[in-house]
């Protein structure tokens, strides 16, 4: 006795059916992954060496939820959980008329090389926040995914490491 060939065809078809069946119960209909453990931490070690009188970083807390893809100012991929943007401008400008409130506000001390960590960040963006007397890091240079960063008027001394990275815009210091 020959099979058919629309039998062939319903029994694919219900083999299927049953692994994508299986799947989704698994991943629950979901493909969000979250934080990675390893980017976690740089971000973790980053804040450390960072001083500030405002809770702007007042999210990012070593706790057993710990998703940093939920943080403020960080923006991870849906997809895969990497860290691609961080949105760390002093959300007041030094033109604000809330000159209390931008100083509150800024970000101070050195950057951790912790970011190195960050392999797929893109975007960084440090503007208006008060690094004196800091060069900026050297290397910072060798993050050649960055195709944004912004450093603040005012902020770091010295020259860009950035000079040999393609780079859409950089905003450094009048001092540098």
């Amino acid at each position: 006795m020959k099979p058919s060939m629309s039998g062939f065809l319903s029994l694919v078809f219900l083999e299927l059916l049953a692994v994508a069946t299986i799947t989704i119960s698994f991943s629950n209909g979901s493909t969000y992954v979250g934080c990675l453990q390893s980017e976690r931490q740089a971000l973790l070690s980053f804040k450390q060496d960072l001083y500030y009188s405002s809770n702007r970083l007042s999210t990012w807390v070593d706790d057993d939820d710990g998703d940093c893809c939920k943080w403020d100012a960080v923006v991870c991929s849906y997809f895969t959980g990497h860290v691609l943007e961080l949105h760390l401008g002093n959300p007041f400008s030094i033109y604000s008329s809330n000159i209390e409130a931008y100083e509150r506000s800024m970000l101070r001390g050195k950057i951790n090389s912790s970011l190195l960590y960050l392999k797929h960040l893109v975007y960084l963006d440090l503007s208006y926040n008060y690094f004196e007397g800091v060069q900026i890091p050297r290397f910072l240079g060798s993050m050649t995914n960055l195709s944004f960063s912004s450093y603040l008027s005012f902020a770091f001394s010295g020259s860009s490491p950035l000079k040999d990275v393609e780079v859409s815009l950089i905003v450094l210091s009048e001092n540098c």
